[in-house]
């Protein structure tokens, strides 16, 4: 008969596929004109407030053009991501992918396409 073999704690992660997050609304928060953008709007804010749902818990990767601009985390089904640097002038195609505590990847949302312009009007002639 061998000795007993000692405790030893064991943390099982669910494993899978996490849902997919959605973008639910971008928001120009300066400038002169502000509000909800609508797709391939033109807004003047290159630092627009992106807002979405996804799965408590889930850490949401948002991009712009497939370059990843930071990280937001799920709370109470909502998540939030304002970008610390500038989106490049013309158009930026946001999208989002969630991780779960397993580190497995969501699908990416489809894209919310806006048009960043922060150029000053020509004066006329």
């Amino acid at each position: 008969e061998s000795p007993p073999t000692p405790g030893f704690d064991l943390d099982v992660v669910a494993g899978g596929t996490p849902p997919a997050p959605a973008i639910t609304s971008v928001v120009d928060d300066q400038g002169t004109l502000r509000g909800p953008l609508a797709q391939n709007a033109f807004t003047d804010d290159a630092q627009p407030t992106i807002n979405g749902t996804g799965a408590d818990g889930s850490i949401i990767s948002v991009f712009a053009n497939g370059v990843l601009l930071g990280t937001t985390t799920v709370v109470s089904g909502q998540w939030s991501f304002t970008p610390t640097g500038l989106l490049r002038e013309g158009l930026n195609n946001l999208s989002a992918q969630a991780t779960n505590a397993a580190g497995n990847p969501s699908p990416t949302t489809g894209n919310f396409p806006i048009n960043v312009d922060t150029s000053a009007p020509v004066a006329p002639t």
